[in-house]
This record gives C-alpha cells, structure tokens and sequence, in this order.
C-alpha cells in the first residue's frame, strides 16, 4: 500500500522519541514496558474502529456491537495480564514508574503514530474492502504477539546484564525492528481484488 511507508516513518519516530524521553526522565525497565502497554491500549482502539469501518460483518454475532462487546473483553484481559506480569513476574513487585509524566507523555505519540496508519493504510489504501470485522478482530494479535515476545525477551536480558541506558537502547531497538517488520508484513499481505478500480471502492461510514 501507498501509505504504508510514511505510516511505517512515522511508526520508527514514535518508538525512537518514546526511547529519547526514557533516557531523558531517567526512566527504569518498568516505566519501558508500562509505554509499550499503553501502546497495547492505542491499538485495541484502533482495531475497534477499523471493526466499525470494516466492509463486511463476518459471522461471529448478530451486530458489529457484539463483536465489538466480544473484542473488548479478550483483548482487555490479554492487556490486563501483560500488565500484571510485566510488573509481578519481569521486575517484581516492588516496581514503581519512573519519570511518570514522560510515560503519559508517550501515550499522544503512539496515538499519533498509530492514527496516521489507520488513516494512510486503512481508510486511504482502502484497506476497509478487504478485511471483514471479524478477520479485523484478530489482526492486531498477528502484530502485538511478536513485538511483545521480543519486548518480553529483551526484558530478561536486561534483568540478567543489568539495567543501564545502553541495556534499554538494546531492547527499544529489538522492539522497533520487530514492529516495523511486523507492521510491513501485515501491509503487504493486504489486496486489492481484482479487477478493483480505486474509484469503485467507497468507504463508509462506521456501521453497527
């Protein structure tokens, strides 16, 4: 698609400014991973608008609210439980946010970022005719599941080589690498149907 290469630029800024604000508000390994899960949170949002924007149905429910209702509850748990283990199994209990203003700080910029694609991929490349609500459901888990087992992984070896700036830098830079690949591979595998012209396809409105 079109938009996916500037919407791929803009997704590197996001993660390389997130990482330039951690170095700047001293942030720790917890305050890293608590921006990625506000991430999580941005993208759930977004994967319920391109629910609504969708094209098709699909076949799970009587209503794209119900699918939306049912999206909700298994995303927001799997998002629920990262948080939780990032803080009781990764670094422990005893962990605090560092530099919390520059971790909110994080959440416009991933809006940013990931509203841009939205806008570029899904709406501009007319992404909308090809994905059903209900195949639209799983896709983000096509994306977050590897970037967030890189991200857990990098977590460890932090933990094991110790926590510094240099440690950090590796697993923001495991983390982009895994999302940009992640983002372009979900791009790529979207297409137009043949003998589709651009002037045929019109996007609609949300539908319910």
């Amino acid at each position: 698609m079109n938009g996916s290469r500037p919407a791929a630029a803009a997704l590197i800024a996001a993660n390389l400014l997130v990482v330039a604000m951690a170095f700047a508000f001293g942030w720790s390994l917890y305050s890293l991973l608590m921006s990625y899960w506000l991430e999580l949170a941005i993208i759930g949002t977004y994967t319920l608008l391109k629910m609504a924007f969708a094209s098709e149905k699909g076949e799970l429910g009587k209503s794209r609210s119900y699918q939306g209702i049912f999206f909700i509850a298994h995303y927001a748990t799997f998002v629920m439980l990262y948080a939780v283990l990032s803080r009781i199994w990764i670094v422990g209990t005893d962990a605090g946010v560092d530099g919390a203003i520059g971790v909110l700080l994080a959440f416009p910029i991933f809006v940013a970022s990931h509203g841009l694609s939205f806008k570029l991929n899904y709406i501009d490349g007319k992404e909308t005719a090809q994905r059903t609500s209900l195949l639209q459901m799983v896709e983000p888990y096509k994306r977050v599941l590897p970037v967030q087992t890189v991200v857990v992984v990098g977590a460890f070896v932090v933990l094991k080589l110790g926590e510094s700036a240099a440690t950090l830098a590796f697993l923001a830079t495991a983390k982009l690498i895994t999302d940009v690949l992640a983002h372009n591979f979900a791009h790529r595998n979207v297409t137009r149907p043949k003998g589709t012209k651009d002037s045929a396809i019109e996007v609609q409105g949300p539908r319910l």
